[in-house]
């Protein structure tokens, strides 16, 4: 598929949709393919049925460019292993070495890095409140105490984020449930 054209990313998900719908072992985004497995043999089976799915659809892959049985994996700005999913460091650098805003533009800015890694932050949209009250149109920038402690609060949690565990079949959940008239999340 030739470079340049608008709609080629959407086109070529699509294709790659099409190729692996039926493998609920693969998570493909682009041309960045995923195989997860519970053990050895099964992951050998499902390596071939892959590479038997790619080959029916005539694709072909750049094996410099491949990975293959690996424990840990980066994908799409995780680290993932056996054990869960956390946040590559270097992604959440520029945020915690953000400086402070000055503008509601610079506030709008900052949480738009911040909002994807809303799943590892408890309370994420309630730390957030103050600032957005800065983004509204009709609101003169007034920075205060308030918003810098919610400012300084998000990059305390994104320099700590925590590691988000994979739930076994057999764990045990316990859900938390709040009501908020300000946030949700």
């Amino acid at each position: 598929m030739p470079f340049g054209i608008n709609n080629a990313p959407a086109t070529f998900q699509r294709l790659v949709d099409t190729i692996f719908g039926e493998l609920p072992f693969v998570c493909a985004y682009l041309d960045d393919i995923v195989i997860f497995s519970n053990d050895w043999e099964e992951h050998l089976e499902h390596i071939q049925r892959v590479l038997s799915c790619l080959r029916e659809a005539k694709v072909k892959l750049n094996l410099k460019k491949c990975e293959f049985a690996r424990g840990k994996i980066q994908f799409l700005g995780y680290v993932v292993d056996k054990n869960g999913i956390e946040i590559c460091p270097e992604r959440t650098k520029v945020i915690i070495n953000y400086p402070e805003p000055s503008s509601g533009k610079d506030v709008q800015r900052f949480l738009g890095m911040c909002v994807g890694y809303q799943k590892f932050i408890q309370n994420f949209s309630e730390i957030c409140l103050p600032l957005y009250d800065l983004t509204k149109k009709c609101q003169n920038f007034e920075w205060t105490s308030r918003h810098k402690r919610a400012f300084n609060c998000l990059k305390e949690n994104l320099a700590n984020l925590p590691r988000l565990s994979h739930i076994g079949s057999d764990s045990v959940l316990q859900l938390k449930c709040d009501a908020s008239h300000n946030a949700l999340g």
